[in-house]
């Protein structure tokens, strides 16, 4: 059995216990390492440190540090549960409001709007080689620094509050402040605001059901099922598209009355975050995928080389090196052009911070307010702190945000807060390749990515009579953008890359604005992953997001042909028509933030009937014997749930053909 099933299932062994969330966390008994023990995880371990022996790719032992971080997250949850569901709460969890100047806050976001709309680099493409444009963009310092430093004290208090949630599985490296997968639409089991129906399903489905398949001519495709869903919330932006208020509660939050402040600055960052939505969906909507990228084009030039059986060693290394010296010089130019836009965008901002606000042209503004005056949006909201001890690192996988019928069509990240110690590699980007190309991605070309070649001499005099003057099938030949397989193959081109983007820490991160952190932004049909975050100081550091994922249900803003929503590279099937519910639509599920509420209202009720309230404890016990919500125990079963299902599920075995995703792919979580 591979590490990581051992320790699920370890994990679900543990869970199954009565009262487990009790017994894991008593000192005196130190059951956790004694059950691991009575698992079999402490036999034959291998050491934590690889440089202690040989490594081995098919090693399966597990390491101390796996099962100690397994058991840690473990009493992360344990702690979770007993604070919340086994205590006895009076009040939620909230932070009050404090005394913040909101209309300073409000001219100076006003400020930015107008640099971001009316500036040709305030918000600009990533510097990245796709031609056209495919959607994502950047702006540094756009967030002002009062609205900043109202945004750090509000999300570092909300990161302060006891017990702390750590997503499972980065064993306390990822905390999460607000994510939307705690508490999940559930079909059969989440309660409906009256007059409220539920989504519809495909007919004969039990759950959520979508197809993906690329444009190939092939039958292969992905097929998606689910019984939960995110629930965003609703977004309307004022008349003038200056600001936004929440109409609906944050799911995985709480109440505004509980957390008016975050509601306030999570609003205002939001609003900063339109002129990057205009762009991207801009840009999405009209990008068309090129036939070639340029390695392509060098590939294909070398065709007529590559089935020149008479070619020398000597010969095509040459040709070989003429490429390098193309792509080399391709370098030089791209970093150039970098240099020089970089500079425009540096001055651009001196001359606007040293220029009247009043001075700036309103007419700039009509575009963007009419993309967005007094519309109502579906927006799903998600702040994490990534936590590093030194030495400390985090690594994502490729995914894509959410499940075809969770709707996402873009997102933006805003990295507003970064420890100088933390090496950040940024996020990569790669997209499904254009089926038109060359060459189809479902088609092997295997036999054109090798290269026979001859010997530069005739043979020798200790040549054996069979010996053939032609070499063996031994050298690659094949663009370098293109994505290999496990094994170094290239015979299913799947995924191009698009590129990576710096998001912390780096020199691309221009000095203009407020030097506030940086807003990154990009349509859901390019791939992305968070690539290696190191902690390379002596004390733990942290890097902070907050994020946006804009959710779009009117089949009329979208491609649509053949029952099909259309995306570059790919299509999904079975979700047009089909609406995605808000918090508007579903009461708030937590128990412990719906408990405060009832108990006031039971004790009030037994005070006009018999004459007194009851005790706490045996409001508990009425509490016990109702549906009053879902306690945290229930909730991280769901989500772990949740995260089962964003697995993609492929009709190969009925079909006989590959996955369209590779094994690695996800579809939830950075």
């Amino acid at each position: 059995m591979a590490p990581n099933a051992k320790l699920r299932k370890f994990c679900d062994a543990i869970r199954a216990k009565p009262d487990w969330a009790l017994k894991i966390l008593d000192p005196e008994r130190s059951l956790a390492w004694k059950w691991a023990e009575e698992a079999g995880l402490l036999k034959n371990l291998k050491p934590d440190d690889p440089q202690d022996e040989e490594v081995n790719i098919h090693d399966r032992r597990l390491t101390r540090g796996a099962v100690q971080d397994t058991i840690d997250e473990l009493k992360h949850e344990a702690r979770r549960i007993r604070a919340l569901d086994y205590s006895i709460h009076l009040k939620s969890p909230q932070i009050p409001a404090r005394d913040v100047d909101w209309q300073a806050i409000d001219q100076d976001v006003f400020k930015m709007l107008k640099y971001a709309n009316t500036s040709k680099r305030g918000v600009r493409p990533a510097n990245l080689r796709i031609k056209p444009s495919i959607g994502i963009y950047v702006s540094d310092g756009l967030v002002p620094k009062s609205l900043h430093t109202e945004l750090v004290n509000g999300l570092d208090t909300l990161a302060a509050i006891e017990p702390k949630d750590f997503h499972p599985g980065t064993f306390g490296r990822v905390q999460d402040l607000i994510h939307p997968s705690l508490y999940p639409y559930t079909i059969g089991t989440t309660k409906l605001a009256p007059g409220v129906e539920p989504p519809s399903l495909v007919d004969g489905a039990e759950g959520f059901y979508s197809e993906m398949s690329t444009h190939a001519d092939s039958p292969t495709e992905d097929v998606f099922q689910s019984s939960q869903s995110w629930i965003p919330s609703v977004f309307t932006v004022n008349e003038d598209a200056t600001d936004a208020r929440i109409e609906s509660y944050i799911n995985g939050l709480g109440r505004r009355e509980y957390f008016p402040d975050i509601y306030r600055l999570v609003e205002k960052v939001f609003v900063l975050c339109l002129p990057h939505f205009k762009k991207t969906l801009d840009d999405s909507r009209l990008f068309e995928d090129a036939e070639e990228t340029p390695s392509e084009t060098r590939f294909l030039n070398r065709r007529d080389e590559r089935e020149d059986t008479d070619m020398t060693r000597d010969e095509w290394n040459k040709i070989i090196q003429d490429s390098h010296d193309a792509r080399a010089q391709e370098d030089r130019d791209f970093e150039e052009s970098v240099k020089k836009a970089r500079d425009k965008a540096i001055q651009e901002w001196n001359d606007y911070a040293s220029a009247e606000v009043s001075n700036v042209d309103q007419k700039a503004f009509v575009a963007y307010r009419k993309e967005f005056q007094g519309k109502s949006m579906k927006v799903i909201v998600k702040a994490a702190n990534y936590i590093l001890r030194p030495g400390q690192e985090y690594e994502g996988s490729w995914h894509i945000e959410g499940m075809p019928h969770e709707r996402v069509i873009a997102s933006a990240i805003y990295y507003y807060s970064t420890d100088p110690t933390l090496s950040d590699e940024g996020l990569s980007f790669r997209r499904f390749r254009n089926p038109n190309g060359f060459p189809n991605e479902m088609e092997n070309h295997s036999d054109q990515f090798w290269v026979q070649r001859k010997r530069k001499t005739e043979g020798d005099e200790e040549e054996e009579e069979d010996d053939s003057d032609e070499e063996e099938w031994d050298v690659k030949d094949y663009p370098s953008d293109w994505e290999q397989d496990d094994n170094g193959y290239m015979s299913l081109v799947m995924n191009v890359m698009v590129g990576t983007v710096p998001t912390t820490n780096s020199e691309d991160i221009l000095p203009t604005g407020h030097g506030t952190g940086r807003i990154l932004s990009f349509p859901n049909f390019v791939q992305h992953k968070v690539l290696k975050l190191k902690n390379e100081g002596t004390e733990t550091a942290i890097r902070k997001i907050l994020c946006f994922f804009l959710v779009e249900d009117d089949d009329n803003n979208l491609n649509i042909e053949d029952e099909n929503v259309e995306w570059p590279g790919f299509f999904y099937s079975d979700i047009v028509g089909k609406k995605v519910l808000t918090t508007s639509d579903v009461p708030i599920q937590a128990q412990q933030t719906n408990f405060p509420t009832l108990r006031l209202l039971l004790a009030r009720a037994s005070q006009r009937v018999i004459g007194k309230a009851l005790p706490n404890e045996l409001i508990d016990l009425i509490f016990n014997f109702g549906d009053f919500g879902v306690t945290i125990a229930q909730a991280e079963g769901l989500r772990r749930l949740f995260m089962d299902e964003r697995s993609p599920k492929t009709d190969s075995d009925r079909y006989g053909g590959p996955s369209i995703w590779e094994d690695d792919v996800s579809l939830c979580e950075h």
